[in-house]
């Protein structure tokens, strides 16, 4: 999961769940999944998934975000992506 959704963007099959299952399996969320989702999602959807163990599904997003990105401004995405992954690069030192 954390490989999926640290992807620029993460698109999976129509049968494809998406869940991160550490409370069901008595473990506490603590790893990427717990700072990214909140970036990613927000803070209550993070909450929803991460405590819930509910399974987000490829069917959700997948042909929506392709013909979003498709129909936009590749120039104007690019230098997004770009902007928004900076802090990343400023965190890392090897960059």
């Amino acid at each position: 999961m954390v490989v999926g959704i640290l992807a620029d963007i993460s698109i999976a099959g129509k049968r494809t769940k998406i869940v991160d299952g550490h409370p069901r399996l008595g473990v506490a969320v603590g790893d990427v999944a717990a700072i990214v989702w909140p970036l990613l999602c927000s803070t209550a959807k993070a909450k929803y998934y991460l405590l819930t163990c509910k399974p987000v599904s490829g069917e959700e997003t997948a042909l929506g975000i392709a013909t979003d990105l498709a129909n936009g401004s590749q120039s104007a995405i690019r230098r997004t992506k770009y902007s928004l992954n900076n802090w990343l690069r400023r965190g890392r030192t090897d960059i």
